[in-house]
Formats: C-alpha cells, sequence, structure tokens
C-alpha cells in the first residue's frame, strides 16, 4: 500500500482522515469490499464491512444502483421518500429472510452430517497390509 507502518497502523485504527483510494487498495489485498468499508464508517458498525467481505454486498449494491440510475434517470427526482424507505425496508426484510432460510439449511445438513458420522464407525486405517491373503493352512 505503498504507506509506513505507523501509518498503517493509524488507517486500521480509524485515526487520520479517510482516504478513499487507501481504503480501495486495503480491500484488494484483503480481498474485501471496498464499499462496505465505506459504508461500515457511515453506519458505525465495523462489523459491516467483516459481514460483506466475502459476498460484496455493498459492490453489487452499487452495480445495481448505476443500473437504476441509468434507467430511471431524471425520474428519480419524483420518488417519494415515505415510498422509498418502504421498498427499501421490503427489499432488506426479504434479504434477512433469505439469509436466516440459508443459515437453517446449512444447520439443518451440519447436523445432519454429525448424526451419520455418530451412527457410522470410522473405518480403520488401512496399514497397507493385505489382509484378504488365504492363510496357510498346510499341515505340514
Amino acid at each position: 500500500m505503498d504507506m509506513s507502518l505507523r501509518a498503517f497502523e493509524n488507517f486500521e485504527n480509524g485515526k487520520g482522515r479517510l482516504n478513499v483510494e487507501r481504503i480501495h487498495q486495503f480491500a484488494t489485498l484483503l480481498g474485501a469490499d471496498p464499499h462496505a468499508i465505506l459504508a461500515a464508517f457511515e453506519i458505525r458498525s465495523p462489523e459491516f464491512a467483516l459481514r460483506c467481505a466475502n459476498n460484496k454486498l455493498m459492490s453489487i449494491l452499487l452495480l445495481a444502483l448505476e443500473d437504476f440510475d441509468a434507467k430511471a434517470q431524471d425520474t428519480i427526482v419524483g420518488l417519494d421518500p415515505l415510498a422509498l424507505m418502504k421498498a427499501f425496508r421490503a427489499f432488506f426484510d426479504q434479504l434477512v429472510e433469505q439469509a436466516r432460510e440459508q443459515d437453517g439449511v446449512v444447520a439443518q445438513w451440519r447436523r445432519d452430517r454429525a448424526a451419520r458420522e455418530a451412527e457410522t464407525p470410522p473405518e480403520p486405517p488401512n496399514d497397507g497390509a493385505d489382509d484378504s491373503a488365504p492363510e496357510d493352512n498346510r499341515d505340514d
């Protein structure tokens, strides 16, 4: 990121001025969502940036917003703030419901897998010996 260790520590701890270019560099290095980091500052929730690191929620939201702007253009001016609030609330409530449903599916899969593993004894390790060779039963 081309900065001193102290500058990096200050950046990590949220000290100093906000530098959007550095945030993008930092996010690129970590594979994080730079827009989620910026939004986390605005909503005062560092956890938000962590929650969005893998799914890139804010970057996807901004791409959708870009498409909306291109499609709606000047009609955006006439949108009612109350209607916007209701639409966003419904949209985000639906996302919460989907996320919880996914969590439930994953949790059930883990429980099922753990139950199967508890029922099935583990296979003994194969030490390379061939146990299927016939025994030598000759009478000498």
